[in-house]
């Protein structure tokens, strides 16, 4: 399973927000107003490269398999699949305007999180928007297993909270993992501030390349086994999931604080 920056964010950005894999796209067009309501570059992470994109770039993406993270052959229970293979649920209708970018590593970094912020503004009325599907999600694949390239990954998705949320807004956090293997995690954000309407997304692999021979020697001195080995790759990816987490928090109170200061 190769890291999500050699596949490019855009196709993640896309099979993660935009659509539920069956549902309708939506006819946005740009909005400079809403160009303006995205994030500096230094509300990410050091060592992402940020890039705008258009809305129409952003439609005109084949959505077919593009999480960038492999075919998932098997997902139990089924509805779960719209969270892996075609997104986390649609945005509201009524959207007619949107903007968006991505937060790429640099380089060749390993274990690093791949962003996408996408911000949409239509006629939502005065109330919080609903109708998007996040929440139904977090009751049905609470607990969740996939199939993917000939490895079997079990998970959840956990409800998550953060003051930086917005009233009405809500967050949650996914697992995939294969003890000592590769894993997927990914963290997804949503609310509204006035007439806007935000989603934002962090998704990492990991695999078990990510910890050198040399860092597994030298934790494992005195138990060279497997066993040592899969818990070290474990704690590993673990405390990347924490920074993850950290890093994702950072970048939401940002995102949010600039919506309610400008939109």
């Amino acid at each position: 399973m190769a890291p999500l920056y050699r596949y490019g964010a855009l196709p993640l950005l896309a099979a993660l927000v935009l659509t539920t894999g069956c549902g309708p796209r939506l006819d946005l067009r740009s909005s400079s107003h809403l160009e303006a309501l995205l994030p500096s570059s230094n509300a990410y992470p050091d060592g992402l490269t940020v890039e705008d994109l258009d809305v129409e770039e952003i439609e005109g993406v084949d959505l077919g398999g593009a999480s960038g993270v492999g075919d998932f052959e098997h997902v139990e229970p089924a509805g779960c699949g719209a969270v892996l293979n075609g997104g986390t649920g649609p945005l509201p209708e009524g959207a007619v305007e949107g903007a968006a970018q991505t937060a790429t590593p640099s380089g060749s970094s390993t274990g690093s999180a791949v962003y996408g912020y996408v911000l949409v503004r239509g006629d939502f009325g005065d109330a919080p928007v609903g109708g998007t599907g996040f929440g139904d999600l977090v009751d049905t694949c609470s607990r969740m297993s996939v199939s993917m390239d000939g490895t079997h990954l079990e998970g959840e998705l956990t409800s998550e909270d953060s003051p930086a949320l917005p009233e009405a807004g809500g967050m949650f956090a996914m697992t995939l993992s294969d003890s000592g293997g590769p894993g997927i995690s990914a963290r997804t954000a949503w609310g509204q501030v006035g007439d806007v309407y935000f989603v934002l997304v962090a998704m990492r692999t990991s695999e078990p390349s990510d910890v050198s021979p040399w860092e597994l020697a030298d934790a494992c001195e005195e138990h060279t086994d497997f066993d040592c080995y899969d818990s070290y790759r474990a704690e590993a990816a673990a405390e990347a999931d924490e920074q993850m987490a950290e890093d994702f928090e950072a970048v939401l109170e940002r995102a949010v604080e600039k919506l309610e200061r400008d939109a």
